[in-house]
Protein backbone atom coordinates (compact mmCIF):
# COMPACT_ATOMS: atom_id res chain seq x y z
CA UNK A 1 0.00 0.00 0.00
CA UNK A 2 2.97 2.38 0.76
CA UNK A 3 4.18 1.75 -2.62
CA UNK A 4 1.00 2.39 -4.31
CA UNK A 5 0.41 5.81 -2.72
CA UNK A 6 4.01 6.45 -3.54
CA UNK A 7 3.54 6.05 -7.44
CA UNK A 8 0.62 7.84 -7.34
CA UNK A 9 2.12 10.83 -5.57
CA UNK A 10 4.76 10.59 -7.92
CA UNK A 11 2.35 10.59 -10.76
CA UNK A 12 0.53 13.23 -9.52
CA UNK A 13 3.94 14.82 -9.36
CA UNK A 14 5.01 14.81 -12.97
CA UNK A 15 2.05 14.23 -14.71
CA UNK A 16 0.89 18.30 -14.64
CA UNK A 17 4.75 18.77 -15.91
CA UNK A 18 4.35 16.82 -18.78
CA UNK A 19 1.49 18.02 -20.03
CA UNK A 20 2.62 21.68 -18.63
CA UNK A 21 5.75 21.39 -21.23
CA UNK A 22 3.91 19.24 -23.99
CA UNK A 23 1.60 22.40 -24.77
CA UNK A 24 4.49 24.89 -24.59
CA UNK A 25 6.43 22.34 -26.96
CA UNK A 26 3.51 22.43 -29.34
CA UNK A 27 3.29 26.47 -29.24
CA UNK A 28 6.55 26.66 -29.80
CA UNK A 29 6.62 24.54 -32.85
CA UNK A 30 3.50 26.14 -33.72
CA UNK A 31 4.94 29.69 -33.27
CA UNK A 32 8.30 28.39 -35.37
CA UNK A 33 6.46 26.88 -38.35
CA UNK A 34 2.83 27.61 -38.34
CA UNK A 35 2.61 25.41 -41.67
CA UNK A 36 3.11 21.76 -39.91
CA UNK A 37 0.58 22.65 -37.06
CA UNK A 38 -2.65 20.15 -37.04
Amino acid sequence: MVSLALQIGLHWTWLPYTIGYGLMFLSWVYKVNPATAP
